[in-house]
């Protein structure tokens, strides 16, 4: 069953079962107002010391005045080689993200593209569909925004930073979801950080598999997954600033995963 373009009780029902199987009620309501105590060094430097762990980090963050949520992983291969995975929605489908049951390519060109992307939801709810529009950044970026389906509002970002004198990636994950019902913004803020870790931690694993070996790549994929691996790749100082990122082939391939923004990350994004 499609999900209602008009926003209804259809869209409560699905985000409700978004925030039930996700969202820790019994903790502190808003954790964007628990995420701003302390000082700015020291919860910087608590991330950087969760995610050299393998963790992922999951913040709040105020950007032109909207609060989105941002999620952080560490991915230990460079981002010429997480970029192509990253960027094809086909691996998001049932693998990134296994409630992303289908993806739809409605306009596909090396800098943009237009994507209709249905989840699954837990029966009886109904499915989820949504079109998102995505701009790319060779290697470094993907910004996107709802322009159809369901919700009233999603937006935000991935963004791949080099580290370790570019030999690893620094992986940002950032959205803000709308759903165009009286739910609390508390209530959504918490499904969406609920959500972002699986998404980020299936990104990994997928660029893992891939670069092991251990399965193949998904034959599907979108324009800006492969155009630029002919091109040459640009040297942006890592974030030590220590140097820049070496030049390396890229196995065609490994044009592994796109990401898409998940209403509540469940909802994951192909970017």
């Amino acid at each position: 069953m499609q999900f209602p373009r008009r926003l209804g009780m259809g869209t409560f029902f699905a985000f409700a079962g978004v925030i039930l199987f996700g969202t820790p009620f019994g903790q502190e309501n808003d954790f964007c107002a628990a995420g701003a105590r302390g000082s700015l060094d020291g919860r910087q430097a608590e991330m950087e010391y969760k995610l050299s762990a393998g963790e992922t980090v999951v913040s709040c963050e105020d950007i032109n005045g909207t609060k989105f949520v941002v999620g952080r992983i560490l991915i230990d291969q460079p981002p010429e080689r997480v970029w192509p995975t990253l960027v094809n929605p086909f691996e998001f489908e049932r693998k990134i993200c296994p409630r992303m049951s289908r993806v739809k390519v409605v306009a596909d060109q090396a800098r943009r593209s237009t994507l209709a992307c249905t989840m699954d939801l837990p029966f009886p709810l109904p499915d989820i569909t949504y079109v998102v529009e995505s701009k790319y950044t060779p290697w470094q970026r993907v910004e996107f925004k709802r322009v159809g389906g369901a919700f009233r509002d999603i937006r935000g970002f991935w963004k791949l930073s080099p580290v370790k004198n570019g030999t690893a990636t620094e992986v940002t994950y950032s959205m803000y979801l709308d759903p165009g019902i009286p739910v609390p913004d508390w209530v959504v803020r918490q499904g969406v950080r609920c959500e972002l870790p699986g998404c980020l931690e299936g990104l990994r694993r997928r660029v893992g598999q891939l670069r092991r070996g251990n399965c193949p790549a998904e034959k599907r994929t979108i324009v800006a997954a492969g155009s630029f691996l002919e091109q040459a790749k640009p040297e942006p100082v890592t974030r030590e600033g220590k140097g820049v990122l070496p030049s390396r082939n890229v196995a065609s391939g490994n044009s592994a995963c796109p990401a898409f923004i998940s209403p509540a990350a469940s909802l994951a994004h192909p970017p």
